[in-house]
């Protein structure tokens, strides 16, 4: 095993870059109060000198992610405030007509941030691409009403996309070159932009990394979950001294909402005023797309740390293999990568185990993926369709979700007290980057294979 302090870091860069942290593309248009509308802000709208670290911008307040036990603390450092409405740009320090990744992080709709240490853009950078990642409401304050409000978060993410395209080519960027990359609850915000009128022309294509299957809520199904977190406290959602408490309320309401055996667990989910549902719905979403191609990737074992299979006994596991086995039959399709085979010594529970993870992450990720790629080349539009198959040294982990991350953006010191990271080899961990890596500048000059491909084997 690797201890985390040993860890190699990837080669040093010989492309210098900059780092422009803490740029604000937007603030409340009421101070104060955390459900206002955001409005955009002149370039010049702060005086304050920007910060020089990541960990001190300020992000959205929120609770402990569930994934801090494979990802570590990653965001706990930053300064949490609810006018964070902040961008990163991470860029080449010479160069121009750049291709652009704009990044959206996930965290179930309720943690994370652009300013995350995690995504730190500059060994992207170094690749030859400007990279900007952005902070956008969470829990609470994006998810929360009792109206027919849109859903705030949308608004504040057209915005960012508003100011890429407006002072992007400051930095190096060709700003008709732009892709929007999300991840987790990102991807889906990703996807709905690619679809949005709002932001034609601010996107050129999307990458959807691990996107999960959900249904939105409708505005009428959010109403009744923020009565009942208020309960017979309605100044619970107006009071800013007390958004810790709704914060806490929030949680607590969430985890008496049923869960579906195998699935992901109930989650603060984002409203459209009437959502869709089915094959037919998801073919209307590809038409409605604006955007030049898609780019859909998934890891191996995405719901491992969400099924604590641990906790069951070998009824309940027999139980809950045969469900998903039922309902991933049911889906009508079947997942395009071949099964990890087990070391022929492996128990009957470890087998076990790998199936029921296996079932459970094509029906809450997998077949979302390949839904969307059929649906694109049934319409004749550019797909490319990943899967990361690299895997944690950690026993029972596998490649789970957020796996790809690290490897991605590539800067491994900053994951350097993430356990999923623990124990593997420093060459494979270079190797897998350096393929993460070249595989999206591929994608953003329009030069990705169409052959469905595994990263990471």
């Amino acid at each position: 095993m690797v201890p985390s302090s040993q860890r190699a870091v990837a080669p040093p860069p010989d492309t210098a870059t900059v780092s422009h942290l803490g740029i604000r593309y937007a603030a409340l248009s009421t101070p104060g109060d955390a459900f206002s509308s955001p409005v955009p802000v002149p370039v010049s709208g702060s005086r304050k000198p920007r910060p020089s670290d990541l960990r001190d911008v300020a992000v959205f307040p929120q609770l402990p992610s569930r994934l801090a036990k494979l990802m570590g603390p990653g965001v706990e450092e930053n300064p949490q405030d609810h006018n964070a409405f902040f961008l990163n740009v991470f860029a080449p320090a010479t160069g121009r007509d750049l291709p652009v990744v704009v990044f959206l992080h996930g965290g179930a709709w309720s943690s994370g941030a652009g300013a995350a240490r995690w995504y730190r853009g500059t060994e992207l950078a170094v690749e030859g691409m400007v990279v900007i990642t952005v902070n956008y409401r969470l829990g609470p304050a994006g998810h929360l009403a009792t109206g027919r409000e849109p859903h705030r978060p949308f608004d504040e993410l057209v915005l960012a996309l508003r100011w890429v395209r407006d002072h992007a080519a400051d930095y190096g960027a060709d700003i008709r070159n732009i892709t929007v990359a999300g991840q987790s609850a990102g991807a889906w915000y990703a996807w709905m932009l690619a679809q949005d009128p709002r932001a034609r022309g601010l996107m050129r294509q999307v990458a959807l990394w691990s996107m999960p299957q959900i249904e939105p809520w409708s505005q009428a199904r959010r109403a009744d979950f923020t009565r009942t977190v208020t309960g017979q406290d309605p100044e619970l959602l107006t009071d800013p001294d007390r958004y810790p408490e709704l914060m806490r309320a929030t949680a607590a309401t969430l985890s008496t909402v049923p869960r579906d055996p195998g699935m992901m667990p109930p989650m603060l989910l984002p409203s459209v005023p009437a959502p869709a549902r089915g094959a037919a719905a998801l073919h209307e979403a590809v038409r409605r797309l604006h955007v030049q191609q898609v780019y859909v990737r998934d890891t191996s074992h995405e719901m491992s740390p969400f099924l604590a299979l641990e906790t069951l006994d070998a009824r309940q596991r027999g139980q809950l293999l045969r469900q998903l086995a039922h309902q991933a039959l049911g889906t009508g399709r079947e997942s395009p990568w071949p099964h990890e085979a087990l070391p022929p010594e492996s128990s009957a529970v470890a087998r076990q185990s790998a199936d029921i993870i296996r079932y459970s992450s094509w029906l809450a990720f997998g077949q979302q993926a390949d839904a969307i790629a059929s649906a694109c080349r049934q319409q004749g539009r550019k797909v490319v369709l990943r899967r990361f198959a690299g895997t944690s040294a950690l026993p029972g982990v596998g490649g789970p979700h957020c796996f790809d991350l690290p490897f991605q953006f590539g800067n491994f010191p900053d994951w350097h007290d993430a356990p999923m990271l623990d124990g593997i080899d420093t060459e494979m961990m270079r190797r897998w980057s350096r393929e993460l890596r070249e595989d999206l500048l591929e994608f953003g000059s329009g030069q990705s294979s169409p052959d469905r491909r595994m990263l990471g084997a």
